[in-house]
């Protein structure tokens, strides 16, 4: 335990002194930048001056090109004219610009401003503008008086500096004279040219103050290389004695923290070790004791109580544990038991499926070679009922299904196939069952045997919860479709599941999509059926959420986005641009879309009318199979619109005829001489209407 605290003050120290870092850093900031705009004060006031400099040569060179001027501002500027190729023609002075004369016939056809060496060594501000007799110079020098006038202004030395030698300064040497001529270390220069505009602190010994603190401001010639730089100082006491000046209180706070956390280590050895002493005997005298409420406080230490009381609400959380455990084995048993019924169920649905097919036909048999109205009227019933009997094994056959496969999905199908899996259950508990479906409803691409469990464990909950309340009810189920937005281009579907039970309490609400959560007691259900809902519709990219009716009831909503289906990997397809296949029958887009990849044809499949048409404005497609009956825009009114909008696309349109075609449709074939694809549409009839040309 010593050893622990001992620890436990050590990293105590290390984390308060590691909190200290960041906080200092800033503080440095903060001094670093004050530092800083002290020097920038003189860096500012140069940059004008330059500036200023080098506006009056520019200026000064376009009047004597243009010849509005004849003579030079002051007596110090120097005129110079270049032929193109830089020879000098004149010069007021005599000086010339050795580095201007080389670069120009490379400078531009316009006027220039820049700081240029003249070929006496010193820095001048020139301005260039082309002119009739060649290129005119206008060159200012810059004198001590400039550097005089920053430190008037600023109280900083200023200096002008070229290869490293201060050419103009007001700072003085070691015997007291002005420092013109005196190189920078070699350690400073490179520092100040490598980061300019920043502060540095520099030391050269030649100086009669050797410790500065100063900032650079490159100059550039006319070509924007630098030549040289002004740099402004600020007499100091050095790097490492401003640190320490800086540093020392933050150095005394860390050592004041050290040695707090020290003492406080200390203080805590003598105070816990006793206490978790006793600690450990009533933790022991707990462990022997099957009692654990009647522990409880008088120790006179407050957190030798507090930590048995913290065991003995420990030891009644895991007897609640242990009971909740149990009940959780319970129900896994319970699922697990229900799984191997539905694995039962599904075997024996699928052995009825023959027997059923067998007294369908012989049905139709009797019925053909029979001319009794009474034995045909029996026969029919016979029929009747064994085709309801054929449906609903077929939908527990879907409904088992444990490996299914993305395909186009009737979501209005997959509503009328659970309510007949329900329909006993809802006879039985006296539910009547409304339904609201929009028969416009687009397919959509996806798995169907989840998501028909999703509708299974909605409408199955809601039949409960109104039989356990007053045997009786009212379960509406309303399908609806909303327009497209950018989140779903194909707009979304949404399935309302609503009751006129209970409803849903309060204290139900946090817990409602929790795994193994229930209120139909141990033997009601696993809890598993709206969790494994949610992930379900959540996988489908889509929302599962709850409301309380006005009226009383809940309703439970799903709501998908309408998908359509993605462009299939690794299938080696024809060349050429795709056929669309356009049909709101799901079996039926299915099957002819096997049909079509099994020929190689490339394909773009589409649910409803609308969806086409939106495929249609984004690809071009060589043929069309349409269905007459699709939802949301019909066969004819997408080729009416193909016929304005694709002219040369309406002419390959192929529909996919009804099983019973009546006059209405023969009559729109007759009119627009389109082929027509009839069942039971063999592949080579396919193949062949797919492999003519427009027929107009």
């Amino acid at each position: 335990m010593r050893r622990l605290l001992a620890l436990s003050g050590a990293l105590g120290a290390l984390i308060l002194a590691a909190s200290l870092v960041p906080l200092a850093a800033l503080d440095w900031e903060r001094a670093y930048s004050a530092h800083e705009y002290q020097v920038a004060q003189g860096h500012q006031f140069a940059r004008a001056l330059i500036q200023e400099r080098l506006l009056a040569a520019r200026l000064l060179a376009q009047q004597l090109a243009s010849g509005t001027r004849a003579a030079s501002p002051t007596p110090e500027a120097t005129i110079l004219t270049l032929t193109p190729d830089g020879s000098l023609v004149r010069s007021s002075s005599g000086r010339s610009l050795p580095r201007l004369a080389a670069l120009a016939t490379t400078l531009p056809a316009e006027p220039l401003t820049g700081i240029e060496l003249d070929d006496q060594g010193a820095l001048v501000a020139v301005g260039t503008c082309p002119g009739p007799d060649g290129l005119t110079v206008a060159a200012l020098p810059f004198t001590l008086a400039d550097m005089q006038a920053v430190k008037d202004a600023t109280g900083l030395d200023g200096s002008l500096v070229a290869g490293r030698v201060r050419l103009l300064t007001t700072l003085q040497d070691r015997q007291g004279q002005s420092a013109v001529g005196v190189p920078l270390a070699q350690s400073s220069w490179e520092a100040l040219t490598a980061e300019p505009e920043r502060l540095h602190w520099t030391v050269d010994p030649n100086l009669w103050e050797p410790y500065h603190e100063e900032m650079a401001l490159p100059l550039r010639g006319v070509d924007g290389a630098v030549v040289g730089a002004f740099v402004a100082s600020r007499p100091s006491a050095g790097f490492w004695a401003t640190l320490w000046q800086w540093g020392w209180p933050w150095g005394a706070a860390l050592v004041a923290d050290l040695a707090l956390a020290l003492a406080v280590t200390g203080w805590l050895q003598r105070r816990l070790v006793g206490a978790m002493g006793e600690t450990r005997r009533a933790i022991l005298k707990l462990a022997n004791r099957r009692d654990a409420e009647a522990l409880g406080g008088g120790s006179g230490l407050r957190e030798l109580d507090e930590v048995i009381q913290a065991v003995n609400q420990l030891g009644m959380d895991r007897a609640a544990l242990v009971q909740e455990n149990g009940q959780l084995n319970e129900r896994l048993v319970q699922t697990q038991t229900l799984t191997s019924v539905g694995q039962v169920a599904a075997g024996l649905a699928h052995d009825l499926i023959n027997p059923l097919a067998t007294i369908i036909g012989l049905a139709d048999i009797i019925q053909s070679a029979s001319s009794d109205p009474d034995t045909q009227h029996e026969l029919a019933v016979i029929r009747r009922q064994a085709e309801h009997s054929s449906r609903l094994v077929r939908s527990l056959l879907s409904f088992a299904k444990q490996q299914s496969e993305q395909q186009w999905v009737s979501l209005n199908d997959l509503i009328l196939q659970t309510l007949d899996l329900l329909a006993y259950q809802a006879r039985v508990a006296h539910i009547r069952c409304e339904l609201d479906l929009n028969h416009d409803l687009p397919l959509t691409w996806a798995d169907p045997s989840p998501l028909q469990q999703v509708l299974f464990n909605l409408m199955n909950n809601a039949i409960q919860a109104m039989a356990s309340v007053h045997d009786r009810g009212t379960l509406r189920v309303q399908s609806s479709w909303s327009p497209p937005d950018p989140g779903a281009p194909y707009g979304r579907i949404a399935i309302r599941v609503e009751d006129d039970g209970p409803g849903i309490p309060d204290k139900v609400w946090p817990h409602l999509f929790k795994p193994f959560f229930t209120t139909k007691g141990p033997s009601g259900g696993t809890g598993l059926g709206l969790a494994t809902s949610a992930e379900i519709v959540q996988r489908h990219n889509g929302r599962l959420w709850a409301d309380n009716n006005p009226d009383g009831g809940a309703s439970f909503i799903v709501e998908l986005p309408v998908v359509t289906e993605p462009v299939p990997e690794g299938v080696q397809e024809q060349d050429g641009h795709p056929i669309l296949l356009a049909d709101s029958n799901p079996q039926r887009l299915n099957s002819l879309a096997m049909a079509l990849r099994r020929r190689g044809y490339q394909l773009r499949t589409a649910g409803d009318g609308l969806s086409a048409r939106h495929k249609i404005e984004l690809e071009a497609f060589d043929r069309v199979l349409c269905a007459f009956e699709l939802a949301r825009l019909d066969g004819r009114e997408l080729y009416a619109w193909a016929r304005t909008r694709h002219p040369s696309l309406a002419r390959r349109f192929i529909f996919i005829a009804p099983v019973t075609s009546n006059g209405e449709t023969e009559a729109f074939l007759q009119a627009t001489r389109l082929p027509a694809l009839r069942a039971p549409w063999p592949e080579d009839v396919l193949e062949t209407l797919l492999n003519q040309g427009p027929l107009f």
